[in-house]
């Protein structure tokens, strides 16, 4: 065992904890989907989850795929119509955009999970 190894061990024997690790997202057919759309290009189909979630959180496009593939007609049709008024009107209203993505979240878990 090396030097650095052995520190690790130790720590965990003293403190009942194991080491911190990064996690490692792995590629499956959810993330192929989403990765595979080029930065920039993504259709203007998800303007209230680009604005509850940010333009560089990941979970923005599992709401999009979630939306459409799986979304009641009735819901997709309704986001497609009001969307873009609504997340523009969402972008300056942090309150509002704590409550949407709140109410986005099942639908990303749901699809996350598969």
């Amino acid at each position: 065992m090396d030097q650095k190894t052995t520190e690790n061990t130790q720590t965990v024997v003293e403190n009942g904890r194991k080491p911190y690790q990064k996690p490692v997202m792995t590629k499956g057919p959810l993330l192929n989907n989403i990765t595979a759309i080029p930065a920039g290009s993504a259709p203007p189909v998800c303007w209230v989850a680009r604005a509850a979630f940010g333009r560089d959180d990941i979970r923005w496009m599992v709401f999009r795929e979630w939306l459409l593939d799986d979304s009641p007609r009735w819901f997709h049709d309704l986001y497609i119509r009001f969307g873009e008024r609504v997340g523009t009107w969402l972008e300056t209203r942090d309150t509002a955009r704590a409550v949407v993505r709140y109410l986005m979240m099942p639908a990303v878990r749901r699809k996350i999970r598969g």
